[in-house]
């Protein structure tokens, strides 16, 4: 039988230090607290904008077929109108715009952030014809 070679002090400390040091990482990117890094060379926007907007009040509209990077939060915010200031919703399926217990109720101007993996998981309603929401992610 082989015996295993016997570790020093300073090998068992090393370990230990590194397995620290990952684990200390490794929570720093759970709770968000790393951004997600790049390669220097990647040829990637900066930022990506996109506006949905709801046409027929009443009748729900999906977000855009786009993907989002893991790890980046899109901010969703209800455009402005010039006459009056009417509710827009928004939620993660269309059967959430039906429901005041499962959607997300918007004035103009309100703004909300959430992490998805495409900014088709959410979808658009409003009172009003012609209202418009707008997505930011930055990268």
């Amino acid at each position: 039988m082989v015996q295993p070679r016997p570790s020093t002090p300073s090998t068992l400390d090393d370990i230990a230090s590194l397995l620290r040091e990952n684990n200390r990482l490794l929570n720093e990117i759970f709770t968000g607290l790393i951004p997600p890094r790049r390669s220097e060379n990647e040829q990637v926007p900066e930022g990506l904008a996109r506006r949905v907007n709801v046409v027929t009040a009443g009748t729900p509209v999906r977000g855009p077929d786009v993907k989002v990077n893991r790890g980046y939060g899109v901010v969703i915010r209800q455009r402005n109108h010039t006459v009056g200031a009417p509710f827009g919703y928004a939620g993660f399926s269309q059967g959430d715009l039906s429901n005041t217990n499962t959607r997300i109720e918007m004035l103009d101007g309100d703004s909300f952030v959430v992490r998805i993996s495409n900014l088709n998981k959410i979808w658009f309603d409003a009172d009003t014809a012609d209202t418009s929401f707008e997505m930011f992610v930055e990268m």
